[in-house]
């Protein structure tokens, strides 16, 4: 059993003069590693950019999220960074149109319209009509048995394992799954490029 606390006696004791995990010394030139890091010049639009952020929350909002998005596909949980994804996209859709209310009875207050105003922002990005709608109805559904159910559609159950594991002559969801997220991810990028460096003009937040 531990012994109860006490007072501290007279005999020796490990004592520090300093808390040397408040303060780091500095890097000798042979320990310094900034070297090994690439180096990028910062675009010339960005000052641009953090206007347009700094004036419109919803696009910065937008912009976090997909860097989430990034950190978890990162760090392996791809089914909740296609979650993320889609949400960035949905925060700048949400600027190009209303909800609109079911009309499937007099009574029903259910707002309709996301997946449309989602379409709206991929459409942005996307040219191709076919193109779009497959994404959005692939990748929408799956973004939402996640967030509603609970289910994982990539190797989150196998992690070190790759994402295909099957034939060449059949499909296999987890790696349909992969495909779709990076092309979802790089529509959000694009989109977000769109509105921060070409300014690209949307309408005011709950403008139509």
């Amino acid at each position: 059993m531990r012994e109860a606390p006490a007072e501290r006696g007279e005999g020796p004791r490990l004592e520090t003069s300093e808390r040397p995990w408040w303060v780091k010394p500095p890097e000798t030139p042979e320990e310094d590693q900034a070297d090994s890091f690439e180096r990028k010049d910062i675009a010339e639009w960005s000052d641009e950019a953090w206007s347009v952020l700094d004036a419109d929350p919803a696009i910065e909002d937008a912009l976090l999220v997909y860097h989430q998005g990034l950190v978890l596909q990162q760090e392996g949980h791809v089914s909740f960074a296609m979650i993320a994804f889609v949400a960035s996209i949905e925060a700048i859709g949400a600027k190009l149109g209303e909800l609109e209310r079911c009309t499937c009875c007099a009574e029903c207050r259910v707002k309709i319209g996301s997946s449309k105003r989602f379409q709206k922002a991929l459409a942005l990005v996307i040219d191709d009509d076919n193109r779009r709608q497959a994404l959005a109805n692939t990748v929408y559904g799956r973004r939402s048995t996640t967030a509603h159910a609970g289910r994982l559609h990539g190797t989150e159950a196998a992690p070190g394992t790759l994402g295909w594991a099957g034939s060449f002559f059949s499909r296999d969801s987890v790696w349909e799954f992969i495909s779709h997220l990076f092309e979802t991810r790089k529509a959000n990028r694009d989109l977000l490029l769109r509105i921060l460096r070409d300014r690209l003009e949307l309408p005011a937040a709950g403008a139509g």
